[in-house]
């Protein structure tokens, strides 16, 4: 729980060094782009923490491509 803690506070020091330059420009997309990525390392991080077991993006790529993978075998 305290490394739960402990990377809350890194992400709040981040947005606290990071967000006013970013509103003080008006860079309301930039804005966007930086919660939804900071909120997505967030979650990840705090998955890894609680040892929950994230897929990776090459599991989507052999779901995808295994049946095709057999069936060109089959022709052969």
């Amino acid at each position: 729980m305290g490394s739960i803690l402990a990377l809350l506070l890194i992400v709040a020091g981040i947005i606290v060094v990071e967000v006013p330059s970013l509103r003080k420009r008006r860079l309301k997309k930039e804005l966007l782009a930086f919660f939804v990525m900071l909120l997505i390392g967030l979650g990840l991080n705090i998955a890894q923490i609680l040892n929950v077991k994230i897929p990776t993006p090459l599991d989507l790529i052999v779901i995808i491509y295994e049946p095709v993978k057999d069936w060109i075998a089959g022709l052969f």
